[in-house]
């Protein structure tokens, strides 16, 4: 892994080829370019985009619905749309709320939320207010794809991404970093790994009373696949992040509080990153038999692992994630 003489990584980070278990290729929605301009055209609908944006913001927008025809390539086109719109609402507040907010005003993000938390709730959402009036959309459509149960477990997750969100950016506005037992315990709910994996139940015409969801080692396969996704991300981002000046990346946090290089901080993340995949394989390998239930639990373990590959497909294609020098 090579650096500029700034400490940063350059552009493309030699990391990825040092990830285990990615094959040369992946499957890939039949539907991806339907999907993108979906995409782009429920974002404009919801006013969470204006006609006036300019191209870059287009290019990425169509990248991150990108996201879910390499994650879940396998999806029916109605709930490959859901998927898409979770993603591309997630990815927009992250960027417009969290990361780079218009305003370090805590007060506006706390207002933000509070209509959001309405809308978990089943209030109906403020017409004027483009992030409450999307997510009411993509409740409501959980809700009649799954039922009233899976609806309220989706929101109980977005809950505690929203309160993750909310103690990210006040640690930013404050110049306090996460350190590093704190980031590990919260950056999957951060990332929104609980919801996204929660729609994978949902889509996957799981009942909301599945024994297996709640079984222990069902959640270590969901909790080592969330780390992978998330450790990952934080490779592929790590120039973004720089770019941003923001220290929310676990080899930052590496660098800083080991005194390490940046070189041997990512290189660490690299290998823990690996060793959740290999950690993940072995105990779907292990997993007892859930009787019944045994055919829902292989399409839920084989989702899971497709959606740790097709992110990092995804990523090393994506423009979010390609940083142009100059």
């Amino acid at each position: 892994m090579s650096s500029t003489p700034s400490g940063r990584p350059d552009g493309r980070t030699g990391s990825v080829s040092s990830l285990e278990g990615i094959p040369a290729s992946c499957s890939v929605s039949p539907y991806r370019e339907r999907l993108q301009h979906y995409g782009l055209d429920w974002a404009m609908e919801m006013g969470l985009l204006s006609p006036d944006m300019d191209r870059a913001h287009v290019r990425e927008v169509f990248g991150v619905t990108d996201l879910a025809a390499h994650v879940v390539p396998d999806a029916s086109w109605p709930d490959l749309t859901l998927h898409g719109c979770l993603l591309l609402w997630l990815f927009l507040h992250d960027d417009r709320c969290v990361d780079r907010p218009a305003s370090r005003d805590l007060s506006l993000l706390t207002a933000t939320h509070a209509r959001l938390y309405d809308v978990l709730d089943g209030a109906a959402p403020d017409p004027d207010a483009p992030f409450a009036r999307s997510l009411h959309d993509i409740r409501q459509r959980v809700e009649a794809r799954a039922g009233c149960a899976w609806a309220r477990r989706l929101s109980t997750t977005f809950v505690a991404y929203l309160q993750a969100g909310h103690w990210e950016r006040r640690g930013r506005s404050r110049g306090q970093p996460p350190d590093l037992t704190t980031y590990l315990k919260l950056r999957a709910i951060a990332g929104a790994m609980p919801s996204v994996f929660a729609l994978l139940h949902v889509t996957g015409d799981v009942p909301a009373d599945a024994r297996f969801v709640r079984h222990v080692e069902i959640r270590l396969l969901t909790e080592l696949a969330s780390n992978h996704v998330c450790w990952a991300n934080d490779l592929l981002g790590l120039s973004r992040e720089c770019d941003e000046e923001s220290e929310s990346n676990l080899a930052l946090i590496l660098q800083r509080e080991r005194g390490w290089t940046l070189t041997r901080a990512i290189d660490r993340v690299v290998e823990m990153t690996n060793a959740e995949l290999r950690a993940f394989r072995r105990a779907v390998a292990m997993l007892p038999s859930f009787g019944d239930e045994d055919a829902a639990v292989h399409r839920y373990s084989q989702a899971l692992d497709q959606w740790m590959i097709g992110h990092i497909q995804w990523s090393e294609r994506s423009p979010r994630y390609r940083r142009v020098d100059g």
